[in-house]
């Protein structure tokens, strides 16, 4: 009888298996991210989490180095909420940087001494390339519980802190500016809704007024006369020819006064002294007899 060879088997599915289980090892779930501190122009990247999704201790201590007041240089606690949304951000726009305008704030330079940045729970923040208002509309969408969101149109970055209940408001005022808030900030909302919605229908991309209250209406200028060549201008009156030609009434002259000689008396001026009147003559008695002589 013939000999029969015994074939092993390679195990092709365990090598397939081990190759899917390297790149997924491969692909970086947790991306670093890119920030820049815009008053002190200091830049750092760092990894929060590691490729198995834990925290790394060394990076919350820089970024709490990191986020310090800028005024003062003292480092404050930072909360670990504010740090995980943070992250979140950076981890949808992944690639641009997060430029810092303010994180921990010291109660020697705060404004407000309840602020959130006193506490660590509040960051002022922008994304390069990407406009205040679609941060807003992100931050809006993507946090809806136990978040805080200013929106000021004046200036270059967005509030955003953790808190027990939602808030949102938009603030008028500039840098160095006293805060002025808008009664319904949600109005102004649907003010860029229907200024978006009015634009695409145009087809203008001219900028709509927003934000605050609307302008006053331009003047329209009316006209009552006719419309036609101008009127000639009315002749001059005789009376106002003469008074053009004549003037107006000279004053009564005073004849002058004669100088007094001598030392001039010391005190006020004594009132001139009246003119005796005149005596009247006596009217001679009238008779009531008739036909009497005179």
């Amino acid at each position: 009888m013939a000999r029969v060879k015994h074939v092993t088997r390679t195990r092709k599915p365990r090598r397939t298996r081990s190759r899917q289980r390297q790149r997924r090892v491969k692909r970086d779930l947790w991306p670093p991210m890119h920030l820049v501190q815009a008053n002190t122009r200091e830049k750092l990247t760092v990894r929060l989490y590691d490729r198995r999704g834990r925290t790394i201790r060394s990076s919350v201590k820089k970024l709490r180095h990191f986020l310090r007041c800028h005024h003062t240089g003292r480092v404050g606690p930072i909360h670990w909420r504010l740090l995980q949304r943070i992250y979140v951000v950076a981890r949808h726009y992944k690639g641009k940087t997060l430029r810092v305008f303010s994180g921990y704030r010291s109660r020697k330079v705060a404004y407000l001494k309840t602020s959130k940045h006193t506490l660590g729970r509040a960051i002022d923040f922008a994304v390069d390339g990407v406009s205040t208002r679609a941060l807003r509309d992100y931050l809006r969408k993507t946090f809806t519980k136990s978040r805080g969101l200013g929106f000021y149109p004046n200036t270059p970055f967005v509030h955003f802190d953790v808190r027990d209940k939602t808030a949102f408001w938009v603030d008028y005022s500039g840098k160095g500016e006293e805060p002025r808030y808008a009664k319904n900030p949600y109005e102004v909302l649907k003010q860029e809704r229907l200024a978006k919605k009015g634009s695409g229908k145009s087809g203008k991309s001219g900028k709509a007024r927003v934000f605050g209250p609307p302008a006053p209406p331009a003047a329209v200028a009316t006209r009552s006369e006719p419309f036609g060549p101008p009127a000639p201008p009315a002749p001059a009156t005789v009376s106002k020819v003469v008074s053009e030609v004549v003037g107006p009434p000279s004053p009564p002259s005073t004849p002058p006064v004669a100088p007094v000689e001598g030392p001039q008396p010391v005190g006020p001026v004594p009132a001139p002294t009246p003119a005796p009147a005149a005596a009247k003559e006596p009217t001679p008695p009238v008779s009531n007899v008739r036909g009497a002589p005179p």
